[in-house]
């Protein structure tokens, strides 16, 4: 036990650090220092000293500038963003204030946590850790704490040798820190996975952990002086290793950055020659490590004070070290090994972000005698390796605010919603988070890949173990909300300037499944979850304003939308969604379950795959509901059963896609905007506006207190047809109302059918001015309703008309009785003539024709045509002929026009009401097998202003991605079609994530024009 005198000389406060630093020397504690360009004198006084001097020293020890430490902690992704600052402006300002070194790593996939490096004197480096605090805190720098200030915990990562000395016999250190700082210190008592380190986290404000921290450090200082080549440590890195096989080379790690392998370090004095390696990096990698303008490259090389060279394409290493091969690019680093060491490890993590298949990087360690050749299997994206080629994940938004799909049993045996329940019940089942491809749906393809599987992890069903420790792999989404954005033990998400929060939620990925065309894909989602989680009955219009908020701010990040919601109030949300949601181009699907996931035997889990895979696979430019391997129009559906798993129906219209073995979709019924406008959500809703159901022998002062003001509108459920009572007083009641302004849309209280005029009774209506609703829902009529009376430019007589006429596909217009009359052959004949013509060399036009060979019936024809189709389409692209895009998008075979997909105006009433080519049956859209380009991809490509606007006026999708995963903007970009970017922004393109990591990667190397029209396409280029 020290006496204590030695305990008070070894526990100063940061007050007492110019006392400090003239008796102690400085050691090497693991982390690299800054380069020194001290005089000679400083050269001879550190070398190496003889037993007898050494004696001396020990006695009356030198002293040098300062006591050198490095101080490693983990801190949660959220904090990491706010000590960051935007451009790195907060870090700079702690740097410069502290006069430590301090850096953030970069984000690993999967995990919460980040690794926060301080390194320099120990003031200074305690400094640094308060001011940090204050940060987090958004407290002034130069005050000090206050008694309301709240406590902050660091969680610094101490190697297991040095634990002992912090906490003292008995636990006496740990109780003197905490006696002199105020702080709350508690060690872990196991090692981090995979390392020998452990965890003491200080607690406090402020100024308790810039005193705590002062004390920590000088304990590890001095306990570094008494064993200076202790034990090799193992480092932690939060990245998480599977433990189904080696990803490192079995070489001993020891302490370094991240705890990867560092060469043969020499000793600590003096240092020795400059020495080199060399690493090979895949050339689209490269602009992730040099970052803007240089900025990434230029910190890694102040950050590791070594020399770092990217050579230029097609440089080898010398004769003997390992080669590259075309497709990389040499990186020659020189230093000291510790140096070279970080290097490396700071390179690694700028492409870190990338980590999802296995690939390797080589590498060779050269110094003046030796060759050391080393081989790391990294996790980088499957399109960088060799053997093979895989789509990025299609991102998708989720949104969890209600429903019993996420509801537990409670005290008293009813269900009632569980905050987070639902993303760790997801987390932990391999078909929603396979981030590894190593669960047996991931490997059941074949009976080869089964075998492989079984033989590499045997034959057990996929644990929860397995699903967790491969969870901690993938990356985090960025998410936006206009609610806090909240994570279990996580605070809320940062506050922006607009308003609106915004945070990083950790990614789940599904397994791979079969797509269109052959290919696979898989699905990486981020969970939101709503806190307080509501039950549906208490949603509101705010609420269904609320959601719509949440995927237009996060509209450009995400591929696809699924909210998971309760059953009672589902079709009510999925129709006002489907107004709110104006010029929409992407998927979104709302689904939920009559059983939660906590029970056995439930139907969560077929629901929400289902809406998982569709809204990962198909671009269905629409709200939707999906239940019971049936994805309805959002607007057409009703509940039917509060039983049955079968609980939704769409009795008026049919699904628009059936998920049996195979997922058919009804493309004939999607509706396509053939507008020309960016998306938007709509921000308001009038609650002014009630139903009335019409009943046998309804009184007339019923009827009359109904509709009082302020009510607004009205959706009168009628018998029938639309039949109602024909008595005088209640007539007049309804027609008083109408000459007010009330607005009222007359329903079938059937639930097939639609309201029609051919009674009496329902033209009676009419003419007091009830509007027939043909065969709209109640709830899609009082969506309807609620939206069209929010628009302030619409008059009364202006929502009467707009409220029969279809906007979102919610009702049916009445159809002729007669279609036109033309046969079948002569219709095949005219396509068959058409694509002859397109096909072949310019020249004068033949008006000869010619019959049919064969015999055939309306169904043949009906097929032959649809086949046809779409090889017209892009025959007429490719040619660059607008007129015959225009005519395959009119051809009899496509629907007449049902719905409307913008936004009316008063003064344009009937703007974006559809037109014939609104049911194009995915002509417009159609893949080419293998590349997956549609007509406006090809448009794109040929940089054709007139067919891209004659195809977006045709419904084509500007969302959907090829086989290459890129849009069509990112092809127009890339040939320098400014007018086409033009047109496609405007319609609501935006530029993918692999569209941006391609374009930076190939380098914009055309001059001022190009950087100007990749600017215009949404790239932020330097």
């Amino acid at each position: 036990m020290p006496d204590t005198t030695e305990v008070r000389k070894r526990s100063r406060s940061p007050s007492d650090s110019d006392t400090h630093q003239q008796s102690h020397k400085r050691v090497n504690t693991g982390a690299p220092a800054s380069p020194r360009s001290d005089s000679k004198k400083d050269e001879h006084e550190s070398a190496p000293a003889s037993p007898a001097s050494a004696s001396k020293k020990d006695s009356d020890p030198p002293a040098p500038p300062a006591a050198q430490i490095h101080m490693r902690c983990l801190i949660v992704t959220q904090d990491a963003s706010i000590i960051i600052g935007k451009a790195g402006k907060h870090v700079n300002e702690i740097r410069e204030k502290s006069g430590a070194r301090v850096m953030v790593s970069e984000s690993i996939p999967g995990n919460p946590e980040r690794i926060l490096n301080v390194s320099g004197p120990l003031d200074a480096v305690s400094k640094s850790f308060g001011l940090i605090v204050r940060r987090i805190n958004d407290e002034p720098f130069d005050t000090p704490s206050v008694p309301g200030s709240r406590a902050v915990t660091i969680k610094f990562i101490i190697p297991h040798s040095r634990m002992g000395s912090v906490i003292g016999r008995g636990g006496s250190k740990i109780k003197e820190i905490q006696d002199a700082s105020g702080a709350k210190l508690n060690a872990s008592e196991g090692m981090l996975p995979g390392s020998t380190e452990r965890i003491l986290s200080v607690s406090g404000v402020a100024d308790a952990i810039h005193i705590a921290t002062y004390y920590v450090g000088n304990i590890l200082i001095e306990a570094a002086e008494r064993q200076p080549h202790s034990s090799s440590t193992s480092t932690y890195r939060p990245s998480g290793t599977s433990s189904r096989g080696p990803r490192y080379a079995p070489t001993p790690t020891y302490s370094g950055y991240y705890g990867y392998p560092p060469p043969p370090a020499p000793a600590p004095y003096p240092p020795g020659p400059p020495q080199t390696q060399q690493i090979y990096i895949p050339n689209d990698l490269v602009g992730c490590i040099i970052g803007k303008g240089g900025s990434k490259i230029n910190e890694i090389r102040s950050l590791s004070a070594s020399q770092i060279r990217i050579m230029e394409p097609g440089v080898q290493g010398p004769p003997g070290t390992a080669q590259g091969n075309p497709n990389e690019r040499l990186v020659i680093i020189t230093g000291q090994p510790q140096n070279i060491q970080m290097a490396v490890n700071l390179l690694y993590h700028g492409i870190l972000d990338l980590l999802y298949t296995p690939s390797r990087l080589r590498f060779t360690f050269r110094t003046l005698s030796d060759s050391f050749h080393h081989t790391f299997a990294l996790k980088l994206p499957h399109r960088y390796a060799r053997t093979s080629y895989t789509k990025t994940p299609i991102n998708t938004y989720l949104s969890s605010n209600t429903g019993t799909i996420g509801m537990l049993v409670n005290e008293v045996g009813s269900y009632a919603p569980e905050p987070f329940f639902l993303t760790q019940t997801l987390r932990a089942q391999a078909r929603f988070h396979d981030p590894e491809g190593a669960s047996l749906f991931s490997n059941a393809s074949n009976v080869a890949n089964y075998r492989q599987w079984s033989n590499r992890s045997g034959n057990s069903t996929p644990s929860v173990a397995m699903a967790r420790e491969a969870g901690n792999h993938q990356p985090e989404l960025l998410v936006r909300s206009s609610r806090p954005i909240r994570r279990q033990n996580v605070r809320d998400g940062e506050v922006k300037k607009d308003g609106y929060y915004e945070g990083y939620l950790p990614s789940l990925v599904t397994p791979r499944s079969k797509a269109v065309g052959g290919n696979t894909k898989r699905v990486r989602y981020a969970i939101l979850e709503w806190q307080p989680l509501l039950d549906s009955s208490n949603m509101r219009p705010e609420d269904w304003l609320a959601i719509a908020t949440e995927i237009e701010l996060n509209y450009s990040t995400y591929d696809g939308f699924i909210v998971l919601h309760g059953t009672d109030t589902m079709c009510y949300t999925s129709s006002a969604l489907s107004f709110l949601l104006e010029d929409l181009g992407k998927t979104v699907i709302i689904t939920g379950a009559q059983i939660p996931l906590s029970q056995l035997r439930n139907d969560g889990i077929e629901n929400l795959l289902g809406a998982l895979s569709i809204a990962g696979q198909y671009v269905i430019p629409e709200v939707c509901l999906y239940f019971n391997h049936t994805l309805f129009r959002g607007n057409r559906v009703s509940k039917v059963s509060s039983f049955d798993l079968n609980a939704f129906a769409s009795p008026n219209f049919p699904p628009l896609v059936n998920v049996g073995i195979d997922i058919v979709v009804n493309w004939g019924e999607v509706i396509r905007s053939n507008s020309m406008q960016r998306f938007r959500a709509h921000k308001d809703m009038c609650v002014d506006v009630a139903t009335l159901r019409i009943f046998p022998g309804i009184t007339t002062p019923i009827v009359r207190a109904f509709l009082a003001p302020p009510l607004q509108g009205v959706v009168l459920e009628t018998f029938g047809a639309g039949n109602a009572p024909q008595r005088p007083d209640l007539l007049d009641a309804l027609r008083e109302a109408c000459a007010r302004g009330v607005v009222i849309v007359a329903i079938s209280q059937c639930a097939k059918g639609s309201v029609s005029p051919a009674y009496d009774t329902g033209r009676t209506l009419a003419e007091c001015g009830v509007v027939p609703g043909g065969d709209m829902t109640p709830e899609c009529a009082l969506a309807k309703l609620a939206y069209l009376l929010s628009k302030k430019d619409l008059t009364p007589e202006g929502v009467r008309e707009l409220v029969s006429q279809p906007l979102r596909g919610e009702l049916t217009l009445p159809t002729p009785l007669t279609r036109p009359t033309t046969t079948a052959l002569d219709s095949i004949q005219d396509l068959l003539s058409e694509i002859l013509r397109l096909s072949q060399p310019s020249k004068p036009s033949n008006d000869s024709t010619g019959t049919a060979p064969w015999s055939t019936t309306a169904s043949h024809a009906n097929s032959t045509e649809l086949a046809l189709l779409p090889y017209l389409m892009h025959l007429a692209v490719a040619r660059d002929d607008p007129a015959s895009v225009a005519n395959t998008a009119s051809h009899p075979r496509h629907r007449p026009p049902q719905s409307a997909h913008g936004t009316p105006t008063a003064e344009h009433p009937h703007h974006h009401l559809g037109g014939p080519n609104q049911f194009a049956q995915g002509a417009a859209n159609a893949p080419l097998p293998g590349s997956l380009h549609t007509p406006l991809h090809t448009a794109a490509l040929q940089g054709s202003t007139r067919c891209t606007r004659a195809l977006l006026e045709v419904g084509a999708l500007v969302h959907v991605r090829d086989a290459l995963d890129h849009t069509c903007l990112f092809y127009a970009a890339r040939v320098r079609a400014r007018e086409v970017v033009q047109m496609l922004v405007e319609a609501g393109a935006h530029l993918g994530e692999t569209d941006k990591r391609v374009a930076l990667g190939i380098g914009i190397s055309g001059g001022k024009e190009e950087q100007e029209i990749w600017k215009l396409a949404g790239l932020e280029v330097n």
